[in-house]
């Protein structure tokens, strides 16, 4: 996995920070991720848990509040006080080695936290 990580983080690193292209291919990255999570495809560690409901709440009230911030952010513009999680890390991830180490850590994170 850390080979594929390094090659995607290579390949999409060039991409400058807060621009549309970096959103489309980070949201393709994640969809794609959560398609392979969702169908087994990346094996599990252990033996197989099932997924309630009430397992699955935390996970998705969290990726549904991210989502709502960034989105309102997009779509009503940035306001000084009330920052974005990309607007408070996007100045970090302006050098292109950040951001390639980010993305490979984003997504050995993701693959590590699919299988469990």
């Amino acid at each position: 996995m850390l080979v594929v990580a390094v090659v995607v983080a290579v390949l999409v690193s060039p991409i400058p920070t807060l621009t549309w292209q970096a959103t489309a291919v980070t949201a393709a990255i994640g969809v794609v991720g959560a398609v392979l999570a969702a169908s087994g495809r990346l094996g599990r560690v252990g033996g197989r848990r099932r997924v309630t409901v009430r397992s699955a709440t935390p996970w998705g009230v969290l990726v549904v509040a991210v989502l709502a911030l960034e989105i309102g952010a997009l779509l009503y513009g940035y306001r000084p006080d009330f920052p974005t999680i990309s607007y408070l890390l996007g100045p970090e991830f302006v050098d292109r080695t950040v951001r390639l180490v980010g993305y490979v850590a984003w997504i050995c994170g993701g693959y590590w936290l699919a299988r469990r």
